[in-house]
């Protein structure tokens, strides 16, 4: 097969599209692995992130898996849910509206298009993926041209159990630390929480505390606020890796004592026609979200995922 490319950037996308689809081939055969031991269900499909920035990304996102609907319904990834609302935090830390999609090189540890509820289904999976996601990380944390590194961003609880059992690495929310890549380097990883979990803490508050829209926005504050940092050090980083620890500490003091601006984001990205919540965001109390803990935050979520398995 011969494919023509025109256009700006059309010999480096020719030029890079090769390999991506090689690594492409060893994560299929990881999938067909997972068949062959009785590992795959019958609703599941192997995808690989197309659409995606092959040669210009800035950064480096690790997820989990992409939910099913990005597959069966809008069929790109950069459509997602979670995706949209984390190009609107990288534009709040002064990434253009215009390439926050450079920002979102994905890298799943289960490339596997599932229904969202099956992620604790897929825990068995990651080691039929790991040359794919090797392959994957070293195409993109390794600029293809300079040789420089890039910044790397693993979001959610699933991920950061992988990075502690494949590297050693033990890191909280906001933690730091690196990964071995190709030519004996070590990239840079911040540690974030799922760009889905703002939404799905609120959820689950509600679900809980009926009437308490202020306590939900304070929820979402938290989070909010994790998430702004994390954002920020991703915009930061992707312009300059050298001090990554710096950088951390200077996003850190960018949204310090700016909680009417991030009340205010919770409401335009969760509450956008609720005139209560609005409210919140005038209220004194506003500093109340930064006792909230990560213990309380996993309460909630455990009790909401013990309902629903009632439920089930």
């Amino acid at each position: 097969m011969k494919i023509t490319f025109t256009g700006d950037g059309a010999s480096a996308y020719a030029e890079r599209l090769p390999p991506f689809l090689a690594i492409g081939d060893i994560g299929l055969a990881g999938a067909l692995r997972a068949f062959a031991d009785k590992r795959w269900k019958y609703n599941w499909d192997f995808y690989l992130p197309l659409g995606l920035p092959l040669a210009q990304n800035k950064a480096v996102q690790l997820l989990h898996f992409p939910p099913d609907y990005v597959l069966k319904e809008v069929q790109d990834y950069l459509q997602a849910n979670t995706t949209k609302r984390w190009a609107a935090l990288l534009i709040e830390n002064g990434a253009d509206a215009a390439e926050t999609d450079a920002y979102q090189a994905i890298v799943d540890i289960a490339p596997v298009s599932a229904p969202a509820s099956d992620g604790q289904k897929l825990e068995g999976i990651y080691k039929y993926f790991t040359s794919y996601i090797d392959g994957l990380l070293d195409f993109w944390t390794i600029d293809s041209k300079s040789g420089n590194l890039k910044p790397l961003v693993a979001f959610g609880g699933p991920v950061r159990e992988y990075l502690k059992d494949r590297y050693g690495l033990d890191l909280n929310i906001l933690g730091l630390g690196e990964i071995p890549v190709k030519g004996g380097r070590h990239a840079p990883v911040l540690s974030a929480n799922h760009p889905s979990r703002f939404y799905n803490a609120i959820n689950a508050y509600l679900d809980e505390h009926k009437n308490d829209v202020v306590g939900a926005v304070h929820m979402g504050m938290k989070i909010q606020h994790d998430d702004l940092i994390a954002a920020c050090w991703e915009v930061a980083a992707a312009k300059d890796i050298s001090a990554p620890d710096a950088t951390l500490t200077t996003c850190q003091a960018r949204w310090e004592n700016r909680d009417a601006d991030i009340c205010k984001l919770v409401i335009l990205q969760r509450f956008p026609d609720d005139a209560d919540a609005a409210k919140v965001c005038e209220m004194d109390d506003l500093a109340t979200y930064r006792s909230i803990t990560e213990a309380q935050i996993e309460a909630i979520e455990a009790a909401q995922e013990s309902t629903a398995m009632e439920v089930q």
